[in-house]
């Protein structure tokens, strides 16, 4: 649950109110899942969490931390994916230089992971569009951050995520991650911050871009996916090759994202019944699959992350995962820690899947790349 601010600096605008949620779909977790702890992470919802917009007056935006101040103090609620320290460094920036905004209101399209596309589609996108509700909106101006939208291949995207989403954006600003910036009137959506439990306005939002992308009329897609990513250094699968060449002869369509449109993704997914990928940002797509699709998981042992399983909860779609172990690599950053995954064992895991809810589909003559 969101702290709301009440103070006389701020107003609040509700999103949406907490309340109760029931699971409709599978979560099976393989072996790997021994520890209680971990278990617990992947665990069926029960309740969504109320979620509000901040109009915050005469406040100081770290846009690199999506982090804002008052007075020289962190306003809690905006806190999300800030490290320990971080804060305390980005306090004594405040007393350097700094840029301003006044004369129009601001609306924030920043957080501290929003240079990821997961990020950008399961945070801002929705946080863009709880805006709407504020009449002001369309004569604002929206706050990106240099390191989030504007990466050239990220900023195409974004903007193609609001029209999908039938948001007519206001003036866009591609901001430095340093200075701060004082802001005299700015607004901030607290969809911004976490993402750990099933949201409807969110959900709301990626039925809107799926039905603008024409996926009810479109032509069917592959049955089976496995969304590959050989062009992408963090978290890298060892064997990803060989499991390609084993999942091609089960009927399996490898995909890389990257050489598809944003609209081409959105059908691919909708079209889809099974969903197989290592975890990755790729993956965010599931918000388009429909209910009763299957995301089948591989997570390496390393990086243990359940945000997959919460996406698939919130969409009515059955999850299933197992975990494959990291190379032992100390010292090095988790993201490019290299690991592999038992084929054998996915083999066997695709055939229980396709038994149990009679997915399937022809072998692909080639890989959907383009």
């Amino acid at each position: 649950m969101q702290t709301a601010l009440a103070c006389d600096w701020t107003e609040t605008t509700p999103i949406e109110a907490e309340g109760a949620f029931a699971a409709t779909a599978d979560i099976v977790l393989g072996d790997g899942f021994a520890d209680a702890a971990t278990r617990d992470l992947f665990r069926r919802r029960t309740a969504t969490r109320d979620a509000q917009i901040w109009r915050m007056r005469d406040v100081t935006l770290i846009p690199v931390l999506g982090l804002v101040f008052k007075d020289g103090r962190v306003v809690e609620p905006t806190r999300y994916c800030v490290y320990p320290g971080e804060d305390a460094a980005a306090r004594s920036r405040l007393s350097g230089p700094r840029n301003s905004l006044d004369g129009r209101r601001a609306f924030a399209a920043l957080n501290r992971p929003c240079g990821h596309y997961f990020h950008v589609l399961t945070q801002i996108v929705p946080a863009v569009a709880s805006y709407l509700r504020d009449p002001g909106f369309r004569d604002g101006v929206l706050l990106l951050g240099e390191t989030g939208p504007s990466v050239p291949d990220l900023l195409p995207v974004f903007r193609r995520a609001l029209a999908l989403a039938g948001i007519e954006a206001p003036l866009l600003a591609v901001i430095k991650p340093m200075p701060p910036m004082d802001v005299r009137d700015l607004s901030f959506s607290s969809l911004l911050t976490g993402g750990d439990a099933p949201s409807p306005f969110r959900r709301s939002v990626f039925e809107a871009m799926a039905a603008r992308a024409g996926t009810d009329g479109a032509a069917g897609g592959p049955t089976m996916l496995y969304i590959a990513r050989p062009d992408s250094n963090s978290r890298p699968m060892r064997n990803e090759e060989a499991l390609v060449a084993r999942l091609l002869r089960l009927g399996v369509t490898p995909v890389v994202l990257s050489a598809l449109s944003l609209d081409e993704q959105i059908r691919l997914f909708r079209h889809a019944r099974l969903i197989i990928g290592p975890h990755g940002g790729g993956l965010a797509n599931v918000v388009f699959a429909r209910p009763g699709t299957v995301l089948y998981e591989l997570l390496p042992s390393h990086y243990v992350n359940p945000c997959m399983a919460l996406l698939a909860q919130q969409h009515a779609l059955h999850y299933w995962c197992d975990i494959h172990p990291a190379e032992p690599r100390p010292g090095v950053w988790r993201h490019m820690v290299p690991w592999s995954v038992d084929i054998d064992a996915v083999e066997r895991r695709v055939a229980e899947i396709v038994g149990a809810y009679g997915v399937g589909g022809s072998a692909p003559a080639t890989t959907i790349s383009h």
